[in-house]
């Protein structure tokens, strides 16, 4: 039992050595400036993809990448997610600014980074970039429905003496009051008494 013990300890310590330096390798698959820190610059997110800097040749890098993309256990590093704050040059718009940076930016390990997305924004201003088309159609549901509740509140309680009418019964169904109301009536049933 010892000796099958001293194995399984050994056999994952190895593991996590081999892990380690293979893990040095690698570019940074997360990397993140802190956006609150970002004064007059602009705080970007950004989706790399790594490719070999020169294809005639396959660095040790890019060997480890293409076995850690087959292991379904390891994020794949050949995908980046970076978030960066960088300074407002006059001379160079910022998309050129950043696809230069990542071009650059892993050379020594013969890769080359392509940008494929990012989006920015400068400190205290608000965009709206992730909010989509469906995002804001359940919105503005949502306000109207909480509008439409409102009214139908004012109408009912303005109403209060045409009870027998049949849009203030309906319109009854979405007051607050009312539903307020029929929430702290006691319950007559004897399935519910306690």
């Amino acid at each position: 039992m010892f000796v099958l013990k001293l194995v399984v300890l050994l056999s994952i310590t190895t593991s996590f050595v081999i892990c380690e330096d293979v893990f040095s390798l690698l570019p940074k698959k997360f990397e993140l400036d802190d956006p609150e820190e970002c004064n007059n610059g602009i705080f970007c997110k950004i989706s790399v993809a790594l490719t070999p800097y020169n294809s005639s040749t396959r660095p040790e890098s890019w060997s480890k990448i293409e076995d850690m993309k087959r292991d379904y256990h390891y994020f794949r590093h050949d995908k980046l997610l970076h978030g960066r704050c960088f300074r407002k040059k006059h001379s160079k718009s910022l998309e050129d600014i950043v696809k230069d940076e990542y071009a650059t930016k892993y050379r020594n390990e013969s890769l080359k980074g392509n940008v494929e997305t990012y989006v920015c924004m400068e400190k205290g201003r608000l965009l709206l970039d992730d909010i989509d088309y469906w995002d804001l159609f359940f919105i503005s549901i949502g306000i109207i429905y909480v509008v439409f509740m409102v009214i139908a509140t004012a109408y009912t309680y303005s109403a209060e003496h045409q009870k027998d009418n049949f849009f203030i019964k309906f319109l009854s169904i979405f007051s607050i009051i009312k539903i307020w109301g029929e929430l702290r009536k006691p319950i007559k049933m004897r399935i519910f008494k306690i």
